[in-house]
């Protein structure tokens, strides 16, 4: 079985990539993509161990994409939905495994081996440096 990503540049447009990702036809036990990342106005992205973090750093999740975990200013290890979304490569197929439950009709969907947070970004520092 061959998993195919979408990677959607959203600076500006977030609903809408997230509408285009949301009008591909999915079949049944196929990857859904999780919609429920930006809240209130706030960006989610997913907290990873350090030994995930150790796993995946400077590594390819797909051709010529390469995670980019980040520390945020709470020093949580992160990654963003577009790095999971992405996945291709067997080795990290395991970080975008969901569990999906019917719940009134309408499937949802999470992540079962990274936990969604808000992102709270470091501090730009002063300008210029002292």
């Amino acid at each position: 079985m061959i998993k195919v990503g979408l990677v959607i540049p959203i600076l500006n447009n977030f609903d809408q990539a997230i509408d285009l990702i949301y009008s591909a036809k999915t079949k049944e036990n196929e990857f859904k993509p999780v919609k429920d990342i930006h809240k209130n106005g706030k960006r989610h992205v997913y907290k990873i161990t350090t030994e995930q973090y150790n796993n995946i750093v400077d590594k390819s999740y797909a051709p010529d994409c390469y995670f980019n975990p980040i520390l945020d200013a709470n020093n949580n290890c992160i990654i963003t939905i577009e790095e999971l979304n992405g996945i291709v490569f067997p080795e990290f197929l395991y970080l975008n495994e969901q569990e999906c439950n019917d719940i009134d009709g309408q499937l949802i969907c999470h992540y079962i081996n990274v936990e969604p947070i808000e992102y709270v970004p470091v501090p730009t520092p002063p300008f210029p440096p002292k």
